[in-house]
């Protein structure tokens, strides 16, 4: 009985999370930076780019587009085989060149949510 009453206090968080995941949506790095702060592990856009990049989930690629240096990012293999990021590109104006903007599935809403948990959990 106990067990059955877990499950059904569990359904909703289930279902949310499996909407979630089959979701087409994508988010920016931002936006994921503010989930996983909220769900406790304080983490900014600049370091969770870093620590992606630490941790072999993104490749980064600095280059220069008229005087500005930028960073792109790209999946890398392990990013792309669990389907993590969507990668979209943008044509800047004026410039002759594509920006390439890397956005995070639902899917990977889920999974780095449930990996910053676990970090912040094991310290």
């Amino acid at each position: 009985m106990e067990l059955h009453n877990q499950i059904t206090a569990q359904q909703p968080a289930v279902i949310f999370a499996e909407s979630v995941a089959s979701s087409n949506d994508t988010i920016r790095m931002d936006d994921l930076a503010k989930l996983i702060t909220q769900n406790g592990y304080v983490i900014n856009r600049n370091e969770l780019f870093a620590w992606m990049v630490q941790n072999g989930y993104l490749l980064k690629r600095s280059r220069r587009i008229g005087g500005k240096r930028i960073n792109d990012y790209s999946p890398s293999q392990e990013g792309a085989r669990l389907r993590l990021f969507h990668l979209h590109a943008e044509h800047i104006k004026g410039l002759n060149c594509v920006r390439y903007t890397c956005k995070v599935t639902g899917k990977g809403q889920i999974y780095f949510v449930n990996k910053f948990r676990d970090i912040r959990n094991n310290r």
